[in-house]
């Protein structure tokens, strides 16, 4: 048996609002967490969601703003912890 693939059927799944939205959601529940771990006056953790360039899809990242956040991610990894 062979299995085709349609390619712009995955594309329109990938880029579809319900998939953005749930990586939304996800990504700023990492967030959260992230700054919850944290146990020091800090900027704390920032995410945002955009469209990859090149890869045609929607992608969600966490990260540190300020040197207190990279050092507790280092020390404590509290972004890490957050992630589940």
């Amino acid at each position: 048996m062979r299995i085709e693939f349609i390619s712009a059927g995955f594309k329109g799944v990938l880029n579809s609002p319900g998939v953005e939205s749930m990586i939304r959601q996800r990504t700023e529940e990492i967030r959260d967490r992230a700054n919850s771990n944290l146990h020091v006056e800090s900027e704390g953790f920032a995410s945002k969601v955009f469209t990859g360039a090149g890869q045609g899809r929607v992608v969600g990242v966490v990260y540190t703003t300020d040197h207190a956040s990279r050092a507790a991610e280092a020390e404590e990894k509290a972004l890490s912890r957050a992630v589940r």
